[in-house]
C-alpha cells in the first residue's frame, strides 16, 4: 500500500507541474466522460441489439452493486485521508464521498464502454480497442487527479472483466426459455434484496486521524443506489419480454427518432428523480428507489411508449424460439 501511495505523490508532483490545464481535461474526462459514455449501452438496446444491450446493462448495475459491496466490507479510506501528502484539487473532490477501493468511476467507465466493446469486438474490432482504450483513461484519470490509487483502479477494471463473464453466461442460459429467464430474475432480485440486508446490518469500523478527529463516518457511506439500479434493471428487463417485446429491427430514420427523444427523456428523468426520491423518502429508500426507477425507465417504461408509437418503430418482435 505505501508504495501505492508514493506512486499517487508522485504523479502529484507532475499534475501540480503541469498546471490548471491538466486538472481540467482530466476532470472533464473523469466525470463528463461517465455522463455521456451511458449512452452506449441505451443505443444497443433500443436500437440494434437487445440481448446485447441486456447483458451491458448487467455488467453495469451488478458490476456496481459488487462494487458497493467490496468497498463497503474492506472500507479502505480514501488516499488523502491516509496520507496527508496526497492533497487531490478541489474540483475533484466534489462528490467524492465514499471509501476509495474499489473505483466506482473506473467500474462504471469500463462497464459502459468496456461492456459495449466486447459487443464490438468481433465486426468492428477497431471501435471496441478504441473503447476500451477510452475506458481505461477514464481509470488513469482518477490517479492523475490523486482521488484513487492503481489499486482502486485495477479493482474496478477487474470488477467489469468478471461481470462480462457472467452476464455472457448467465443469458446463454435466460434466453433458452422463458422459465429460465424468471429464475434469472427472481435470482437476481434476491441477491440486490440480501446486499441491502448486509450492507444495512454488518459492522463497520471506525477510522480516526492522530488527533483523535474521525476519519469518516460509516453511516454516511451506506447508499443503496446500486442495488436499487440492479433491481430496476431486473425487473424492467422482465417486464419487456413478458409484456412489451419490441423490434429493433427498425429503419435508421426510426432508429435515431427513439435514441434522440429516449436519452432526452433519461436526461431528464435523472435530473429530476433521484433527488425528488431522497427529499420525500429519506435518504436510503430514496437512494435505493431513485435508481430503480432509472433503470426501468430505459429498460421497460420508454420501450412500452415508443412500441406503441409508429414513427419510433412501433410493433412487437416475434415469440423467441424456445431451446433445451
Amino acid at each position: 500500500m505505501r508504495w501505492a501511495l508514493d506512486m499517487l505523490y508522485l504523479i502529484q508532483q507532475v499534475r501540480e507541474a503541469l498546471g490548471d490545464g491538466g486538472i481540467f481535461v482530466a476532470n472533464l474526462i473523469s466525470e463528463w466522460g461517465l455522463i455521456y459514455a451511458i449512452a452506449l449501452p441505451m443505443l444497443v438496446y433500443w436500437c440494434f441489439d437487445k440481448r446485447a444491450g441486456y447483458e451491458i446493462m448487467m455488467v453495469i448495475t451488478g458490476g456496481n452493486t459488487m462494487n458497493h459491496l467490496v468497498k463497503l466490507t474492506t472500507c479502505i479510506e480514501r488516499p488523502w485521508l491516509i496520507d496527508s501528502r496526497i492533497t487531490p484539487p478541489e474540483v475533484a473532490l466534489k462528490n467524492q464521498g465514499g471509501y476509495s477501493f474499489p473505483s466506482g468511476h473506473t467500474q462504471l467507465g469500463t462497464a459502459y464502454l468496456g461492456g459495449t466493446a466486447h459487443w464490438l469486438r468481433k465486426n468492428h474490432r477497431v471501435i471496441s480497442v478504441l473503447l476500451w482504450t477510452v475506458a481505461c483513461i477514464i481509470g488513469l484519470t482518477r490517479l492523475y487527479l490523486g482521488v484513487h490509487t492503481v489499486f482502486d483502479i485495477a479493482a474496478g477494471i477487474l470488477e467489469t472483466v468478471i461481470m462480462i463473464f457472467v452476464a455472457s453466461r448467465v443469458f446463454d442460459y435466460a434466453w433458452k426459455s422463458e422459465k429460465n429467464l424468471n429464475i434469472t430474475v427472481l435470482t437476481g432480485l434476491i441477491i440486490s434484496m440480501l446486499a441491502v440486508l448486509y450492507i444495512m446490518y454488518k459492522p463497520y469500523p471506525v477510522h480516526y486521524f492522530p488527533d483523535g478527529t474521525l476519519m469518516t463516518d460509516p453511516h454516511d457511506m451506506i447508499i443503496y443506489t446500486s442495488m436499487g439500479g440492479f433491481a430496476g434493471f431486473l425487473t424492467g428487463m422482465w417486464i419487456e419480454q413478458k409484456f412489451i417485446r419490441f423490434r429493433t429491427d427498425i429503419t435508421v430514420r426510426q432508429k435515431v427518432f427513439r435514441f434522440i427523444i429516449g436519452g432526452a427523456l433519461y436526461a431528464l428523468a435523472n435530473a429530476f428523480v433521484p433527488n425528488l426520491c431522497t427529499r420525500y423518502m429519506g435518504i436510503w429508500p430514496g437512494s435505493f428507489t431513485g435508481n430503480f426507477i432509472l433503470m426501468l425507465f430505459p429498460t421497460a417504461i420508454y420501450p412500452f411508449i415508443f412500441h406503441k408509437i409508429g414513427f419510433l418503430g412501433g410493433g412487437k418482435e416475434p415469440p423467441r424460439r424456445q431451446t433445451d
